[in-house]
């Protein structure tokens, strides 16, 4: 398992410093920028869009080692990908890995429309608090040796 963690890990940093490049030259060319003034710290123009690279890059490759992981067969070195038995599975990590890509995907398409067309504080905490409120609900955590109503808070502000 930690080889794929490793392998998901340096897959999504190899997509990222491909398509990041790519994509910032394209929001520079259609001028999809942030612009400098007000309370912000930089003093020229700031490319968007470079949040949605990094997005698609971690998704593909956290589904392609979900894919990997879940179809793999060790008989020897032999390893075999079966996406329609995949999509068969109705298990609870599969279910839970599907609610947290797309809650993941909702939380950074709200990020990517607030860059864009802008959206008020109120609005992305309530969604941000939504969404962390949702996989805690449906028992998303992150484990750790304390008691159980501590992994949940700390699942949330993680979130």
């Amino acid at each position: 398992m930690t080889v794929l963690y490793l392998a998901v890990f340096v897959g999504a940093t190899a997509m990222s410093l491909v398509l990041v490049p790519v994509v910032r030259e394209y929001a520079r060319s259609r001028q999809i920028h942030d612009v400098p003034g007000g309370h912000k710290s930089h003093t020229a123009p700031v490319p968007y869009l470079g949040g949605v690279a990094m997005v698609v890059a971690f998704s593909l490759t956290m589904v392609l080692g979900v894919l990997l992981q879940r179809n793999t067969t060790i008989s020897g070195q032999q390893i075999s990908l079966n996406i329609e038995s995949l999509a068969l599975r109705s298990d609870t990590l599969l279910r839970e890995f599907v609610v947290v890509i797309a809650l993941a995907l909702l939380y950074s398409a709200m990020g990517l429309i607030d860059d864009l067309r802008g959206l008020s504080p109120t609005l992305r905490f309530v969604v941000g608090l939504a969404i962390a409120i949702s996989l805690v609900a449906y028992g998303v955590r992150i484990s750790s040796p304390l008691p159980t109503f501590v992994d949940a808070v700390i699942s949330g502000m993680a979130c």
